[in-house]
């Protein structure tokens, strides 16, 4: 009986950590300024559920990202912005927000457009996907 009640003991122990990483996208928002010669586009992504190491009381994250841009021609324009988000902080982290702003020419005519954000969290090796669409023009 003693030994069954440790094995319990134990187990109940070594699944109590923290959840395995998930990694989620959520609240995606774009929006376009017009500058007069060219647009402004600011665009944002909530990420949670991302891996975490702890080291000396410190909680780390790292996240790579890239946007992807599709035009209203269906045209796909690849990684036009890409950043990389490594942060430390003493309490372990809920969420962050992921963000990007590019500035497009005049070129680029008035339609609604697909930002697409392409995450990976880096310690988990999982990789997620949302999109948002925005508009230029009237």
């Amino acid at each position: 009986m003693k030994f069954t009640f440790m094995f319990l003991l134990i187990g109940f122990w070594a699944c109590g950590g923290r959840p395995d990483p998930n990694l989620q996208l959520a609240n995606p928002e774009a929006f376009a300024f017009d500058l007069g010669e060219s647009w402004e586009v600011n665009a944002s992504v909530s990420a949670l559920g991302f891996a975490q190491e702890e080291n000396d009381d410190q909680y780390s994250i790292k996240l790579s990202y890239f946007v992807d841009m599709v035009t209203p021609a269906a045209d796909t324009l690849r990684e036009i912005y890409d950043d990389f988000l490594d942060a430390d902080d003493e309490e372990e982290f809920m969420d962050v927000i992921l963000e990007a702003q590019l500035e497009i020419d005049s070129s680029f005519g008035e339609g609604t457009y697909k930002l697409i954000f392409n995450v990976k969290d880096e310690y988990s090796q999982q990789t997620r996907s949302v999109s948002v669409d925005f508009n230029l023009g009237k």
